[in-house]
Formats: C-alpha cells, sequence, structure tokens
C-alpha cells in the first residue's frame, strides 16, 4: 500500500531556504511592486528620446556624451580582450590613453558590460542613465520609508529626487554625474553607522561598500559625499550619546576612508601620468552658484521654461541648473515644523547637510547671474579655502556641491509629505496622491534634445 501523498516526510519550504534578508528583500520588492511601476514612468518620461532608441539615441547634442559612450564601449571589450580597462593601447600611441585621466563612473561601465556586448555601447551608456534615475528615486523612498512607514511620503522623496533638473541637465553628456544614488545610499550607510548600537557591526560594512561605490562613481561626488559626512556627522553626535557617537563618528570615517580609497585606486594609478591640471581660482569663479539657481526651474520645462529662460537667462544652466522644486522645498519647510517626530533626530542633521551643500556650491565668492559681487576685493567662501587643499585644486565646477542640498531638500520633502498625510486621516489616499502630481508638475522634463549616433565616415 502506497502511502498517502500528505504522509511523506517534506524537507524545508523554498522560502526557509532563503536568507533572513534575501527574504526581506524579496518581500519589500513585492510591496513596492507599484512604485516601482511609477518611478519607472517617470525615469521613461525623463528619458523617454534615449528611451525610445537605446541602441542608437542619445540624449542632448552630441558632445561629452560621446566621450562616455566611447568609455563605456572600450571598457566592455577590454575585458573580451584581456585589456586593461583604464587604458586603451589603441590611442595615444605607443603609451596609449589612460582613461581615468578624467571623472568616469568606471564600476558603471563594468558593470552594463554584458548589455554593451550584446547590444552596443550606446545602450550600455543609455542603460547607465535609466538605472540611475530609477535607483535614485528608489533609494530615495526606501530611506523615507523606513523612517515615516509612509509610502506615500517615500514616493514624493523618490520623485522628487528622480526629476530634479540638476540629473536631467547633466544626462546632456556628464554620465558620471547622472549616477547619483551612491549619494543616498552613502548617507543612509552613514546614519546607520552612526546609530548603530555597535561600533563593529554590518552597517560598518555597508558603509564601506557605499564609500567605495560613490568614489568609483565619480571623484567630485566623493569630495561632495566627504564634506556632507562631516556636517552629517557632526549634527547627529549631540543626538547621540557623545562618547559612543565619538567612537562610532571614528569607526565610519575610518570606514569611509578605506572604502574611498579603494574606490579611488585607478585614479591613483594614473597620477604617474601626469595629466591631472590643477585650477587656478580665476578659472573656477565662474562656476559659483548664484542663490537663485536654487529656485528657478529649468528653461526645459513644458509650461514655464520659455518664461524662466527670457526673464532670468542662464547661459550655464547645464551646470548651474540646481532647482529644488518649490512643491518640494514647501513640503521640506513644513517637515522641520511638524514632522520631526517622524525623523527621530534627523531633522537636523539633514537641513545642516542641504545649507552645507549650499554654501560650497556658491562657490568661492558670492556671484549674481554669473558676475562676482565683488570682483577685486571678495569675500571668499569656505569653497575658496577648501580648493586650496592638496588635490582639491583639480575641482572646477563648485556648483555641483548643489547636489547634497537637492537630496535632502528631496527627503525633508518626503518626511513632510508623510507628516502631512498622516494628519489628512480618511483622506490620507488623495492628499498623497496630490502632492506627487505636484512634485511632477513642478519638475516636469518636457520633451529633451537627442542625438543619432553611429558610424560616419572617416574625415
Amino acid at each position: 500500500m502506497t502511502p498517502d501523498a500528505d504522509d511523506q516526510p517534506r524537507g524545508p519550504a523554498p522560502a526557509a531556504l532563503m536568507p533572513a534578508r534575501l527574504r526581506a528583500l524579496l518581500q519589500a520588492l513585492r510591496g513596492d511592486l507599484a512604485v516601482l511601476v511609477v518611478l519607472t514612468v517617470l525615469t521613461l518620461a525623463v528619458a523617454h528620446p534615449a528611451a525610445l532608441q537605446p541602441s542608437s539615441r542619445v540624449i542632448g547634442w552630441p558632445g561629452d556624451n560621446l566621450q562616455h559612450v566611447y568609455a563605456v564601449g572600450w571598457m566592455a571589450q577590454a575585458a573580451l580582450l584581456g585589456r586593461s580597462p583604464f587604458i586603451d593601447p589603441r590611442l595615444n600611441f605607443p603609451d596609449g590613453l589612460q582613461l581615468m585621466t578624467t571623472d568616469l563612473a568606471y564600476l558603471s561601465n563594468l558593470v552594463v558590460a554584458p548589455a554593451t556586448w550584446l547590444f552596443g555601447p550606446v545602450f550600455g551608456y543609455n542603460l547607465i542613465i535609466l538605472a540611475s534615475l530609477l535607483l535614485s528615486g528608489y533609494i530615495a523612498y526606501r530611506w523615507v520609508l523606513q523612517l515615516t512607514a509612509s509610502r506615500a511620503g517615500g514616493l514624493v522623496a523618490g520623485a522628487a529626487f528622480l526629476l530634479v533638473p540638476y540629473r536631467i541637465a547633466h544626462a546632456y553628456g556628464h554620465l558620471q554625474l547622472v549616477v547619483t544614488f551612491p549619494l543616498p545610499l552613502y548617507f543612509w550607510a552613514l546614519d546607520g553607522a552612526l546609530r548603530a548600537r555597535r561600533v563593529l557591526s554590518w552597517h560598518q560594512a555597508r558603509l564601506a561598500a557605499a564609500a567605495l561605490l560613490l568614489s568609483a562613481t565619480s571623484q567630485y561626488y566623493l569630495v561632495i559625499g566627504l564634506v556632507g559626512a562631516l556636517a552629517y556627522g557632526s549634527l547627529s553626535l549631540p543626538v547621540l550619546d557623545w562618547r559612543a557617537g565619538m567612537r562610532r563618528g571614528a569607526a565610519a570615517a575610518l570606514t569611509s576612508g578605506m572604502g574611498a580609497l579603494l574606490g579611488a585606486l585607478p585614479y591613483l594609478a594614473a597620477l604617474s601620468s601626469r595629466s591631472f591640471t590643477p585650477y587656478p581660482i580665476a578659472a573656477t569663479r565662474v562656476w559659483s552658484a548664484d542663490p537663485l539657481n536654487f529656485l528657478l526651474p529649468a528653461p526645459y520645462h513644458p509650461l514655464w521654461g520659455q518664461l524662466v529662460a527670457a526673464v532670468r537667462p542662464e547661459p550655464y544652466w547645464i551646470e548651474k541648473g540646481l532647482y529644488v522644486g518649490i512643491v518640494a522645498l514647501v513640503l521640506a519647510s513644513y517637515a522641520l515644523v511638524a514632522g520631526q517626530a517622524t525623523l527621530h533626530g534627523r531633522a537636523a542633521p539633514w537641513a545642516a547637510t542641504a545649507l552645507v551643500g549650499l554654501i560650497f556650491a556658491l562657490g568661492t565668492d558670492v556671484h549674481r547671474a554669473n558676475v562676482p559681487l565683488s570682483a577685486d576685493a571678495p569675500i571668499w567662501l569656505p569653497a575658496y579655502y577648501l580648493g586650496q587643499l592638496p588635490g582639491l585644486s583639480l575641482m572646477r565646477v563648485w556648483a555641483r556641491f548643489g547636489v547634497l542640498t537637492i537630496l535632502f531638500v528631496a527627503l525633508l520633502a518626503g518626511a513632510g509629505a508623510a507628516a502631512l498625510v498622516r494628519r489628512t486621516g480618511p483622506r490620507a489616499a488623495p492628499v498623497g496622491v496630490t502632492l506627487l502630481l505636484l512634485i511632477v508638475l513642478d519638475m516636469a522634463p518636457g520633451r529633451l534634445p537627442s542625438a543619432l549616433i553611429g558610424p560616419r565616415p572617416a574625415d
């Protein structure tokens, strides 16, 4: 007689065989499915010219984007040839071309190599942009969700950070600056390391990995992240037990340094090429942001972009497109007034780090409409003194520090939205949807220019 199937001994269920963290990740992704759909739609709306023809079309006009398409292609090809991805022997013969004498998101280039092999370097380039848009929004969403337990608040933060003109403008050709998702990842890991019960914990490993990722994305972002981390850590310590906080802070600094150093190794190896040229202050002053750059919408906005461009033209808008969003700014202000309880002591560090980003983005001295207020006798700002430090004279565009302000305003906006939605009770769902739509309306990307990229006859 054959035993009934129900009487047969059973092995562990498949879910039980998964590591706990993997199960938690899969559960989170299932719960976030609707959010991921919304963020994906926003990503495609931003990059739709390239998304429709990902193997042949790029956002913007032919320029720096071609350099990054080339780098994506060579780094993928080098793996097949058994060559270093950081030196192209075909160029600058006989020495070869040191790719790391410029700022490259080299880790992203290497990760998309399989897609580049299959579909070409333009596809790999566009894949990095699409993934960076989606991940930037999703990581901001997850951090706010973890703190506030509000999907509406998290989605507002994610949408506000995904749609910012800063990233869209740099998608015209500065691929390494489009890859912004390591920034929220790094500060989230830093926050966890500073608040962990034990000095040595998995939070430190997360922080080291995030610092490595930041360093392997952009040396600009590495400097910006480390400067922001000083402000974030300094403002977090009073909230914590002071002595324990100092120990955690020291451990976090050491861990960040180790990860950053590991990520910077390709750049350090290229130092022998002597291709790094420091910039004199006279060449960097013009790249100081104007405070209005944070408040004026992008010139490509489909409704009022042309009006903004006519009233207050910005010839350097690709570098100085720092609009944080009026809706996001109002919600961030509300978070500082009414939403601090949901942030558990993070309101001050978030606001202070946003302010530090703004101060450094103002550059060497105060400018208005790209003209220094005092050309001959300026009052130097902190960025001027930062540029005197060894190695940092290689930085040229101080306005890029504004990405810190943009990030933390978006996070605070999410916290403000969470607090507002919570107070509305039964009307929470329509209020959350309305806030999201206002963010989208405020930062709508419109139709961006694009260019077909392909072989051309030799000159």
